[in-house]
This record gives structure tokens, sequence and C-alpha cells, in this order.
């Protein structure tokens, strides 16, 4: 696991996120510029952050593209996400 990326990833939420705010952390199967590895270690240290994220893995090979080109694969997470924000 690069622990670096997952260091830069969580430094960069943490400058938007705060303890009990909401996060959808979704990520590419084959995304090679944030990888699935990283995922395990930066939802951990959301969580021991008080962030409650939900993770979301696209099972694509489009890479970091995929949020785009397949937005109907995690679109109803997305809803979901949005809908349960409100409640």
């Amino acid at each position: 696991m690069d622990h670096g990326l997952a260091i830069y990833v969580l430094a960069s939420l943490a400058l938007i996120l705060t303890p009990g705010q909401d996060m959808l952390y979704v990520i590419s199967r084959s995304d090679k510029l944030f990888p699935p590895s990283i995922a395990p270690d930066v939802m951990d240290k959301l969580a021991k952050a008080g962030v409650n994220a939900k993770y979301f893995e696209i099972d694509t090979d489009f890479g970091h593209s995929a949020t785009g080109v397949e937005w109907a694969k995690w679109g109803p997470t997305l809803k979901a996400f949005v809908e349960g924000l409100s409640k």
C-alpha cells in the first residue's frame, strides 16, 4: 500500500472535512492515480477523525476517469447517499 498517497488524500480531505460530516468516497477498481489499495487506510483514518465516510468501488476498467464515464454504475449509490443526508 502506498502510505504516502494515503497521507496526501487524508491531508487534502482534512482541509474540507470536519468531525461528524458525511462523505462518500468513490474509487475505481482500476484507478492507478488513487488505487483501491489505499482505501482501507483512508477509511480507517476518516473514521478515527469522526468523519461518517461511506465507501464505494466502481467495477470498471476506465481507471481515474470512471466516475464520469461509468456514472450509471455509482449513480444509485450517490443518490442514496444524498437522500440520506436530509434524514
